[in-house]
């Protein structure tokens, strides 16, 4: 379909509860299973911004709590009043019952389960708004969601209580093992400008937390603290570094060899690459390559699937 059969496509989806500003030529791949109330979504999308009103919330009453698993992509924004920033690999909490504002600065991958606001406790609900989540915990819980984007389609109506009461004890740890709370605007602003440095210098081996911390002229403990809500600085790096070469795989234009990709982006060996992609998205690099080259060329466009 043609860009603006995608962007109806898209919007007739999404924007009955999400208003959407498209900021680059639109493209989105969309699929959304659902068994009873228990909803995953995996979308693959170009920049965007998503807003929901605080008007489009006393009109809809729609309240489900959004968990967001990012496998690619950056994003930043607002949510209840808290400054959001979500890197690949962490998971993103976002409460429809409360106003946000949340930009895909880049083309973004990302797997999204939505749950009744009732499922959870309503105060933790609303504390959690915009929290963004890092650290084994939630690598333990993306891996979840990511399974349960797989299996949903599969799985009887009749086992939706069990994967809902799974994974919100799931969601529950997470949250409590790690930092859960959205950076304020200082903190945020820091976390941009690191971000943007690790990018420019990816493949360079003097890319390290005491470089880091250097050029943002700030001390390494306040960079540590700041940066632990993503499980520390190495991590930090090695998200990005992880998302810039899983990007590069799935380039269907870019033939270099698997352990070419993994020096081009920092890692010192393709032992050590194997390892940390796989620890970071539970798959290997070989078959996210070969998922690529078995994916026939289509038309850029939104397709959907329930059962």
């Amino acid at each position: 379909m043609d860009e603006d059969e995608a962007r109806r496509a898209y919007r007739e989806r999404l924007d009955d509860v999400l208003a959407t500003d498209f900021l680059q030529p639109f493209e989105a791949t969309l699929d959304a299973y659902r068994l009873n109330t228990f909803s995953v979504l995996v979308l693959e999308a170009s920049a965007r911004r998503s807003t929901r009103t605080a008007a489009r919330i006393a009109e809809d009453r729609y309240g489900s709590v959004n968990v967001q698993y990012i496998r690619r992509g950056t994003a930043s924004g607002n949510a209840g009043g808290r400054v959001v920033t979500s890197l690949p690999g962490t998971v993103m909490i976002l409460d429809y019952g409360q106003p946000f504002t949340v930009t895909d600065h880049e083309r973004r991958d990302v797997i999204n389960i939505a749950l009744p606001r009732a499922a959870f406790p309503a105060r933790d609900a609303a504390e959690w708004h915009g929290a963004v989540l890092a650290g084994p915990a939630a690598t333990m819980l993306a891996r979840f969601m990511e399974t349960l984007g797989e299996a949903l389609p599969l799985l009887p109506a009749d086992t939706a209580p069990a994967m809902e009461q799974a994974f919100v004890a799931l969601l529950t740890a997470a949250v409590g093992g790690g930092k859960a709370g959205a950076p304020d605007a200082p903190d945020a602003r820091l976390i941009h400008r690191a971000g943007q440095l690790v990018d420019d210098r990816i493949g360079s081996p003097e890319l390290d937390p005491a470089w880091l911390a250097g050029k943002l002229n700030v001390s390494r403990s306040e960079l540590y603290s700041v940066m632990e809500r993503f499980g520390g600085v190495s991590r930090f790096i090695l998200q990005r570094r992880l998302a810039r070469a899983r990007a590069a795989l799935e380039d269907a234009a870019d033939e270099r060899r698997i352990g070419a990709i993994a020096f081009a982006f920092g890692f010192a060996s393709e032992a050590h690459f194997a390892r940390a992609f796989r620890a970071a998205f539970g798959t290997t690099a070989s078959a996210v390559r070969r998922a690529k080259a078995a994916t026939p060329d289509a038309q850029s466009g939104t397709h959907s699937q329930g059962i």
